[in-house]
């Protein structure tokens, strides 16, 4: 998959090329569910995503993010998810972003992910984040614009 998806100004045209690759993706990587990787399925691990989410992280990985040469523990997708979140409220677009959709966003973007360990939803990706435009939104721990602390955590 090619990290140079363009997507389109036409809603319609977007989503549904969202929705083709994320088929794509979703083909060869099966343990990826809503909720994030899981080990095995089940009815509580879903794969009914709310492509409106993937497609506001879909942009906010193209805005934000770079490939890099190796996985970066700043690149946790909790930790983006969330940052996405608030873009996404701040931006008009989609509020809530499932962690897997997360997840699925930037495997359609071309990027791979290293799993954070096994019955762990979450992975870490070889991307480079645009930290000074991405700290705006990485407010999670606290639901307020981040402080010193915050800023410290992640350098």
């Amino acid at each position: 998959m090619s990290g140079d998806i363009q997507l389109l100004e036409s809603g319609e045209a977007e989503m549904r090329e969202v929705r083709r690759r994320a088929a794509i993706v979703l083909r060869t990587h099966p343990q990826l569910a809503v909720s994030g990787w899981c080990s095995q399925r089940s009815p509580a691990n879903s794969r009914d995503f709310d492509y409106e989410a993937v497609r506001t992280a879909v942009l906010f990985v193209l805005t934000f993010c770079k490939r890099g040469k190796t996985v970066d523990k700043k690149t946790h997708s909790y930790r983006l998810k969330h940052c996405a979140e608030n873009w996404g409220k701040e931006t008009g677009l989609t509020a809530y972003i499932s962690t897997g959709a997360f997840i699925l966003a930037a495997l359609i973007c071309g990027y791979e992910c290293r799993r954070c360990g096994i019955g762990d939803p979450n992975c870490t990706f070889d991307m480079n984040i645009d930290e000074k435009n991405v700290h705006r939104y990485d407010y999670h721990v606290f639901e307020r614009p981040p402080s010193a602390f915050t800023r410290m955590k992640f350098k």
